[in-house]
């Protein structure tokens, strides 16, 4: 996977990428004081199998793009993300201030994404970045190579909103390793070995449980209901309608789209309709309040809160953001992790 600082690179950047680019199997970034606060580390554990720490809180805002490797390897990504305000322990399920809480996402790594940092927050955020070769070897079970190619092809999304105690202690640990000696890879690579094996148990576990509680044409029905709100997005699903359509109970359609897609239907659409709203923003084509009434807002405070409780920003300040990335386009470099 490739990374691409698209806000314009800081000297501290332009440092880690020629790091990165010099193929070392560690690296390691201090954030300048003047940048903010923090470190950034790669480690590589294991041919196929690679570790990526962000630990940093900076003064100014950051976008990072998400590229898939130009090398065409098959890779799953899992990424912890336990990034918010500065006022919490990001350590802590449950969130004082009601923002973003620690969740997981496991996705292949033929992707492209974006994710956006406002100055001043904590940014946490831990990557696995795992090869199919590797995975196989590890994974010896039944129904493992239908679940990657599921992960593989986005046709099973995996998205846990919440992380257990267990979870939280090892990423922590992660964390919290300041030395350095001799046994670094020892110690990263049993965390994470712990990491992988909690992750693909749950991801066993829930298709096992989808697999015996869900019957392909119920699969099929849910994934029209998907199909029907991205077709949509700028009017809120109406549950009865949607479960009249797709001959379900509303209480059923809401349970299997939970059990499927790992989130509430509703939530699921809340999400997906942010994302639209800041396509549209960085197409630079619309202003604030005509992006906001196209995507079914009368209230346009309402869409700047739950636009900011997704992206990260208030869209003022996502637009600005974008503003500046297109200004500096010229200038972007992309990072290629791990030698790819």
């Amino acid at each position: 996977m490739k990374f691409q600082f698209a806000t314009g690179e800081p000297a501290f950047i332009k440092v880690f990428i020629a790091a990165l680019d010099s193929n070392s199997a560690e690296c390691r970034m201090t954030i300048p004081e003047r940048y903010g606060e923090g470190y950034m580390l790669m480690q590589q554990l294991e041919p196929g199998l690679d570790l990526l720490l962000f630990n940093m809180r900076l003064t100014n805002d950051m976008l990072v793009k998400c590229l898939p490797p130009a090398s065409g390897k098959k890779k799953v990504i899992i990424r912890y993300s336990l990034s918010g305000p500065p006022d919490r322990n990001p350590f802590n399920r449950f969130s004082a201030t009601g923002d973003i809480v620690p969740s997981l996402h496991i996705i292949p790594g033929n992707i492209s994404c974006e994710n956006f940092y406002p100055s001043g927050y904590n940014i946490i955020i831990l990557i696995i970045e795992i090869r199919i070769t590797f995975l196989n070897k590890v994974l010896k079970r039944h129904k493992t190579i239908e679940l990657i190619e599921n992960i593989l092809s986005g046709r099973q999304p995996f998205t846990f909103e919440s992380l257990e105690d267990n979870d939280l202690r090892l990423i922590q640990q992660l964390f919290d390793k300041r030395s350095s000696g001799p046994l670094d890879k020892v110690f990263y690579l049993s965390k994470v070995y712990e990491l992988i094996h909690t992750v693909f148990s749950g991801m066993f576990d829930r298709e096992s449980e989808i697999l015996s509680r869900v019957k392909t044409i119920d699969r099929e029905k849910i994934d029209l209901v998907r199909q029907i709100i991205l077709t949509n997005l700028s009017t809120p699903p109406r549950l009865k309608e949607l479960a009249n359509r797709v001959h379900l109970s509303e209480a059923k359609m809401r349970r299997l789209f939970k059990l499927v897609h790992g989130k509430s239907l509703y939530r699921y659409y809340e999400q997906e309709r942010m994302k639209e709203a800041a396509k549209l923003i960085r197409t630079g084509e619309y202003t604030i309040t005509e992006v906001g009434y196209r995507m079914g807002f009368s209230n346009l405070s309402h869409f700047s809160r739950l636009f900011a409780k997704h992206i990260g920003a208030k869209p003022k300040k996502y637009e600005h953001i974008m503003a500046k990335q297109h200004s500096s386009d010229g200038q972007s470099q992309s990072i290629n992790w791990y030698g790819n």
